[in-house]
């Protein structure tokens, strides 16, 4: 009884004026989510009345792009569903103060695998919400070199005004040419090595340093947030772990960390391979 008024309610009852966290309760309260397996933030976004799509996981997905965060199923929380909202990587001590550093172990790798993110580059960016207005957001400054754009519409906002943050937030994070690796990929040797403590404690948006030590010398240092974590296993490399990863445009002072890995190659450390 108590699903099926969930059910009616959702049809009959508009859902607006809502922030990004509400819709999400909504969402998994019309599908009868169990409420102790989630943990979900405060959204920062308002949302429209809109039709959700076919199902629940696609319903979330559009809350989380409009909200500028992640959703996904927290492993070191018991699986419980989680919801990030975007401002969470400014306050969260986890993304304010780096976890670990990768690297400086003395892999050989051509300073071609660290990229310049010319192909992230965004210096005009142009928001649409579902019924509402395009809002364009530029920086002339770096517009005059080259002109990079992005584009996004039908988000669930219910004012064009925040179309205008996103688009504002989109340029001042991406206008300029960052130096910084997108992924790594992690394969420790052995099944006991001690780096799979290491990989596995890591979460999207965690802040982490990563080293990079070229064959003609020097040591390099990118500080990054985690976008996505992936995994792969073959019978070649047994299980790899892949992060995604994004420039964190000023550095945060903080709690010390430590290093994990040394500059001698398979002594107390990982193998690391960047792609660019």
């Amino acid at each position: 009884a108590g699903r099926v008024a969930a059910h009616y309610t959702a049809g009959t009852e508009p859902w607006g004026a809502e922030l990004t966290s509400a819709r999400v309760t909504h969402v998994l309260d019309a599908v009868g989510f169990d409420a102790a397996n989630r943990n979900i933030d405060t959204g920062n976004s308002t949302l429209q009345p809109h039709t959700s799509p076919s199902d629940a996981a696609s319903a979330l997905r559009a809350v989380a792009k409009a909200e500028g965060g992640f959703v996904y199923i927290d492993h070191q929380d018991g699986g419980k569903l989680r919801f990030v909202a975007r401002t969470t990587r400014w306050t969260a001590t986890a993304s304010l103060t780096s976890q670990a550093t990768f690297g400086d172990s003395g892999v050989e790798i051509t300073y071609d695998a660290i990229s310049l993110q010319d192909d992230r580059i965004i210096n005009r960016a142009t928001i649409q919400r579902f019924n509402g207005a395009a809002v364009t957001v530029s920086d002339s400054v770096s517009e005059a070199a080259r002109r990079r754009t992005y584009s996004e519409s039908g988000l669930l906002y219910e004012t064009d005004a925040e179309s205008q943050y996103r688009a504002e937030r989109i340029v001042a994070e991406k206008a300029e040419r960052q130096r910084i690796p997108k992924t790594i990929t992690l394969r420790p040797r052995k099944s006991t090595h001690t780096a799979w403590a290491e990989v596995f404690a890591r979460q999207v948006d965690d802040r982490i340093t990563v080293k990079w030590r070229p064959p003609y010398g020097g040591t390099y240092t990118y500080t990054c947030w985690i976008d996505g974590i992936s995994h792969k296993w073959s019978a070649r490399n047994g299980l790899e772990t892949t992060f995604s990863l994004s420039p964190v445009p000023f550095s945060t002072t903080g709690a010390p960390f430590w290093i994990w890995g040394t500059s001698t190659w398979e002594t107390g450390t990982s193998t690391a391979r960047w792609s660019y």
